[in-house]
C-alpha cells in the first residue's frame, strides 16, 4: 500500500490476497473515506497499480516537512492486523520542486500474511525522530513523534525514559502524530566549512547522531521493557529552502528516522546482565534523607535508583554553574573550551547500608572538628546550591 499525500492511496499484491480485497476496500471508502480514482481527459489508461483511491480533503497533514503518513500508517496496519495481515517493512521518500518548496511525501507499507498460530492483531507503536530547520543558519528542532495506542502505559514509560536520558519535553497529542515531545539531543555536522559549497550543497550535510539514539530507544524498548520488537526502521533526509538577504536562498537538511515496534505479550528472554542484590538492612539507617522513599528509610529494601526530580536537576545545574571554571589545565593541548556545562539526566541512588555507614563516620567526623579550634570551612558546592545541601 502505498500513501501519497497529493491525494491517493495506491495498492499492490491484490493477486496473492484476493481474500483481503473486499475488506480493505471497505476500510479506505468507510473508515478513510476514499473514492475511485478516475482517469484525466489526457491521461493514458495503462494502469500502475492494482487499484488507486483518493481521499477526501484534509486526510493528510502538510505544513513543511511536518506530515501525518505515520499516523496513517499505523491506523491502516492496526486494521490488516485484525484480518490476519501483519506489517512487514515500511519506507518513505519525498520530492520537492525546483525551488526545494511544495514538499510531497510518500510512504510506502508492506504487509505478509500472518502464519498458522500468530497473532497479527498486536498493537504496533511508530516513533519518528526528526531535525526540523527553522533558519537558513542552520538552526533546527529536535522532535519525536509518537503513533500508536498506548499499550500497558508505554506513553508514561517512554516520556519518563526520554525527559531523562534525551532532555525531552511533553508536548502531547498533536493533529499529525498522537504524541509529540521536543528533544534537543540531536546533533547535526556540516560537511565543509566553506561558504560556496554551503550555498549550493545546502547546510547540515554530515554526520549525525541518529544512529546513536535509534539504538537506545531500541534498547529501552526491546531490552529494557522486554515486551516489544523492532519489526521496522528506516530514514530520510528532507531539504527546507529558506529566504535570505533579498534574493538569496539556502537549503537546509532536515534527518528523519523511523522506528516501528511491535508489541509481545508477556515479554521474552532477553540476555542482559543481571545487577548485585544488595541484602535490605534490617532497619533504619542513622539520619536518612527526608526525601527517599519509606522503604529506604525503613531499612526493608536492599538498594533502589531513581530518577532525579525536576527541582533536584536544578540543584545540580546551579552547582555545575557556580563551581565551573573556565580554565584550561596544562594537560589540554588544543581545542575550545565548553562554556558551561548542562545537566541532562540524573539518578538517585537510596542504598540504606551505605548510607548508615557514610551518617556514622559524618557524626564521628563532626564530633572531631567541634573539638578543635579554628574556622570551619563551608564547601563551594553548599553555598552554590542551598537547596541541595
Amino acid at each position: 500500500v502505498e500513501l501519497r499525500d497529493i491525494g491517493y492511496v495506491e495498492v499492490n499484491g491484490l493477486h496473492d490476497a484476493q481474500d483481503l480485497q473486499g475488506s480493505l476496500d471497505f476500510f479506505l471508502r468507510q473508515r478513510w473515506g476514499c473514492t475511485d480514482y478516475k482517469c484525466g481527459l489526457f491521461e493514458s489508461s495503462e494502469k500502475y497499480c492494482d487499484r488507486k483511491y483518493v481521499t477526501p480533503g484534509g486526510f493528510y497533514y502538510r505544513s513543511g516537512p511536518t506530515n501525518n503518513l505515520g499516523k496513517r500508517t499505523i491506523e491502516l496496519a492496526h486494521y490488516l492486523g485484525t484480518q490476519g495481515w501483519s506489517l512487514m517493512l515500511c519506507n518513505g521518500g519525498n520530492i520537492s520542486d525546483i525551488h526545494g518548496r511544495n514538499i510531497k511525501r510518500e510512504q510506502q507499507v508492506k504487509f505478509t500474511r500472518g502464519r498458522p498460530g500468530e497473532s497479527t492483531d498486536m498493537p504496533l507503536l511508530m516513533m519518528e525522530l526528526r531535525t526540523l530547520p527553522v533558519d537558513h543558519c542552520g538552526n533546527y528542532r529536535g522532535l519525536v513523534e509518537v503513533n500508536g495506542p498506548d499499550t500497558n502505559g508505554i506513553y508514561r514509560q517512554l516520556s519518563d525514559y526520554m525527559m531523562q536520558t534525551m532532555m525531552a519535553r511533553s508536548c502531547g497529542p498533536q493533529p499529525y502524530c498522537d504524541w509529540l515531545f521536543q528533544s534537543d539531543v540531536f546533533r547535526l555536522r556540516e560537511s565543509t566549512t566553506n561558504w560556496h559549497d554551503y550555498k549550493w550543497n545546502g547546510r547540515l550535510n554530515g554526520e549525525s547522531n541518529f544512529g546513536r539514539y535509534t539504538m537506545r530507544l531500541c534498547d529501552f524498548m526491546v531490552d529494557h521493557l522486554g515486551m516489544w520488537d523492532l519489526i521496522a526502521c528506516n530514514g530520510n533526509s528532507i531539504d527546507s529552502v529558506f529566504r535570505y538577504a533579498k534574493d538569496e536562498t539556502m537549503s537546509v537538511t532536515g534527518r528523519e528516522q523511523q522506528l516501528v515496534f511491535r508489541y509481545r505479550p508477556g515479554g521474552r528472554a532477553v540476555f542482559m546482565a543481571a545487577a548485585p542484590q544488595a541484602a535490605p538492612l534490617g532497619r533504619p539507617p542513622l539520619q536518612p534523607p527526608t526525601y527517599w522513599k519509606e522503604s529506604s528509610r525503613n531499612g526493608t529494601t536492599g538498594h533502589e535508583t531513581l530518577p532525579a526530580t525536576q527541582e533536584e536537576k536544578q540543584w545540580l545545574q546551579e552547582v555545575m554553574d557556580k563551581t565551573y571554571k573556565k580554565k584550561a589545565t596544562r594537560d589540554r593541548k588544543d581545542g575550545g573550551m565548553a562554556d558551561r556545562f548542562v545537566v541532562v539526566s540524573a539518578l538517585r541512588s537510596e542504598h540504606p547500608e551505605l548510607w548508615d555507614k557514610y551518617a556514622k563516620r559524618r557524626r564521628e567526623v563532626m564530633a572531631a572538628c567541634k573539638s578543635r579550634s579554628g574556622t570551619f570551612i563551608e564547601p563551594k558546592t553548599m553555598e552554590a546550591s542551598p537547596g541541595l545541601a
